[in-house]
């Protein structure tokens, strides 16, 4: 008997390339496991094939920005893949929207303190007025030993 992966409907690294485009076909929907929230949704690859994609939070988080926080307006959409390495050398997939260019998770951090920033310059006025005193220095996320 010839062992055939079980998984065959599921994306993976070996099954794409930097690069490579795919349309979303499905909303996202989210399962809860072991106490973690995992994302899913059906993708059609550059060859017609249809597969699971798992993205991370942080890809999803991407897809919201440009799409909105319901995964039913991300359906018809075309992602980008980038395969990345983590610290231990094993490739996964960074997914991002194709029109968008690569973003980097110190791109969303980046984006995440501009944010902070406008509410930072909101609350420094408010405590001017007597309010609650709001450090004024910029921390760098790279300061942060762990």
């Amino acid at each position: 008997m010839e062992f055939k992966r079980s998984n065959s409907g599921l994306l993976s690294t070996e099954m794409v390339k930097t690069g490579d485009r795919m349309t979303i076909l499905e909303p996202a929907f989210s399962i809860e496991k072991n106490g973690m929230t995992y994302w899913n949704m059906k993708v059609e690859m550059q060859d017609g094939t249809h597969k699971l994609a798992s993205p991370m939070e942080s890809c999803c988080e991407l897809f919201a920005k440009a799409w909105g926080g319901f995964t039913e307006k991300w359906v018809g959409h075309i992602i980008e893949v980038e395969i990345r390495m983590n610290k231990a050398g094993t490739p996964y997939m960074w997914l991002f929207p194709a029109n968008l260019g690569v973003k980097s998770e110190m791109d969303i951090a980046s984006d995440a303190n501009d944010v902070d920033t406008a509410n930072h310059a909101t609350n420094a006025s408010q405590s001017s007025t007597g309010g609650v005193t709001y450090p004024t220095e910029k921390i760098n996320a790279k300061d942060i030993p762990f």
